[in-house]
């Protein structure tokens, strides 16, 4: 893409903004003389005021829609092809100093405290790049022992209550309907000051064309039916998008559920003390995300007001009712481990309190009052073989639901553009 100003031609309209200067102050001063006289006598003026207001986009109505955007750092593997496509995609300066969106790098050395951090404009990933137009992540580690490293990939959050468009003078940044925010390069008079307003280091300033710039989500895309470049090129999977208006929740929900329960089976079954502190605290995450799992199917439903009709008269042969089923299969096997976990903990506090918090928590642990090396290693063993059942469960839940969420979708996504 040809960018359309050059410095030289910068330069020359500032002189000619100057001159008009000069003499847009000696009319205005004379309108405002002049107009006092008509205030004087009607006690009443009229201001004007230019409302900002985008321009109709064909068949695109921004009221019916709530994009939604989502990074899984998990999965990013730093290959840079987000970056550059959205340097392609939007005619972003072409430095290796100016992004719309960008991806850090995060390694921990054996014996560190502290991470160390770089991305692809540090001069090391420069080089290693052999130019300011292809980005790579150097190979500075090799050798070194690694403790933890992954790539975590960012963007502007087009924030709710954004900082930036309270603090932009004209209004050239504003928040779209449909959730997106935007500059409108026409009202921007290249103040920074929302550069500084951003808490994310989100924008930059072009120094060529004297405006700020941002990521916009492909707004010229998503407005007709297309994936944002980054999201579009990302070969894993890392970067998601969609409208939230329309997109089921449950099949997310399920992949926390399983993600969390792997994480608490790390300690719990194969050992890894590097999961210990978090073993129990994960297990009660995947306990609260699976409590929501059925909250967020009945948004989904048309009649949500019959949806036990499918657990209480079901039609066996249909895959959506043996969901309600292994669902809740699931989610007993996830109170009774979480029941065992918490229950030496909850003897004690029953133990320590009086009144109505004993009798609860005496309740809780099904009046349990047994604290022995003996009763313990009972506890862990159900513990262990609830999460052996567990692990396949949880992953078998998420790419049922999956499959669930795909027949529903397919039939509406192969018909569409």
């Amino acid at each position: 893409m040809k960018r359309k100003s050059s410095n030289s031609d910068i330069r020359s309209g500032r002189r000619a903004f100057l001159r008009g200067l000069g003499k847009a102050v000696a009319s205005v001063s004379a309108l405002m003389i002049g107009g006092a006289g008509l205030i004087g006598k009607k006690g009443t003026s009229h201001a004007a005021v230019v409302k900002h207001e985008i321009p109709p986009i064909p068949n695109y109505d921004w009221s019916q829609h709530d994009w939604g955007y989502g990074i899984d750092a998990t999965r990013c593997i730093g290959c840079l092809r987000c970056v550059e496509a959205c340097k392609a995609e939007n005619g972003v300066v072409p430095t290796a100093h100016h992004f719309r969106t960008w991806v850090e790098r995060y390694v921990w050395l054996e014996g560190e405290e502290r991470p160390l951090v770089d991305s692809h404009s540090d001069p090391g990933n420069i080089a290693a790049s052999g130019s300011q137009k292809e980005y790579r992540f150097d190979n500075r580690y090799q050798g070194k022992k690694i403790d933890k490293a992954f790539f975590v990939p960012k963007i502007c959050n087009h924030c709710r209550h954004p900082s930036c468009v309270q603090v932009c003078p004209t209004g050239a940044t504003f928040k779209t309907e449909d959730g997106a925010v935007l500059i409108d390069h026409d009202y921007c008079i290249g103040c920074q000051y929302c550069v500084q307003a951003c808490p994310y280091g989100a924008r930059f300033f072009d120094y060529e064309r004297q405006v700020t710039e941002k990521c916009t989500w492909c707004y010229h895309r998503i407005t007709k039916g297309l994936k944002p470049a980054c999201v579009e090129v990302c070969p894993v999977g890392a970067r998601i998008f969609g409208d939230m208006n329309n997109e089921a929740v449950y099949p997310f929900m399920t992949g926390l559920v399983a993600g969390a329960f792997s994480v608490s089976s790390m300690y719990h079954v194969f050992g890894m003390e590097n999961f210990k502190p978090v073993a129990r605290f994960a297990l009660l995450t995947a306990l609260c995300f699976m409590l929501f799992v059925p909250m967020t199917l009945l948004l989904h439903l048309g009649q949500p007001q019959r949806a036990f009709n499918a657990m209480i008269t079901p039609h066996l042969t249909s895959a959506f009712a043996a969901f309600g089923y292994f669902a809740a299969f699931y989610a007993i096997l996830l109170i009774l481990e979480v029941w065992f976990a918490f229950r030496v903990d909850n003897v004690i506090r029953a133990r320590n309190s009086t009144g109505f918090a004993r009798t609860f928590y005496r309740a809780i642990t099904l009046w349990s009052d047994d604290t022995s090396e003996k009763a313990q290693s009972y506890d862990h063993k159900w513990m262990l073989t609830l999460a052996i059942v567990g692990i396949p469960a949880a992953h078998g839940l998420h790419g049922y639901v999956g499959f669930v969420f795909g027949s529903l979708k397919s039939r509406e996504w192969w018909g569409s553009d």
